[in-house]
């Protein structure tokens, strides 16, 4: 299928170009408030604080998935899919991966997707 036929399917699929645009603008507008206020806030924070705050948030993180993998039996789980494009011409690219839970850790192979580049 030709690129051109490929951006009018997706032109189809949304409701309008408008919307689309507006959705993707919507959506930079709300991430660039998030960066300046995230911005201001560490400008405002001690060098040793900051980084003392990092810590406890990945600490944090840590734990919530430390937390939901522990509900996960051992086993090994497997998913596969295929991207449509990459928009670089490369069509139905292979994503693949094994997840091997064992023993409240997770191991993940993705060696049969595709390599990028």
């Amino acid at each position: 299928m030709s690129l051109s036929k490929k951006i009018n399917n997706l032109l189809q699929e949304l409701h309008s170009l408008d919307n689309g645009r507006a959705d993707n603008n919507a959506q930079c507008n709300v991430i660039n408030r998030g960066v300046a206020l995230l911005s201001h806030k560490i400008s405002k924070m001690h060098s040793q604080h900051f980084v003392q705050a990092l810590i406890e948030l990945n600490n944090y993180a840590e734990n919530l998935a430390r937390s939901g993998i522990a509900d996960i039996s051992d086993d090994i789980f497997t998913f596969a899919d295929v991207m449509d494009d990459d928009g670089l011409g490369n069509t139905d690219i292979p994503i693949k991966a094994i997840l091997n839970i064992s023993n409240h850790n997770v191991h993940a192979n993705f060696s049969d997707t595709a390599r990028q580049g």
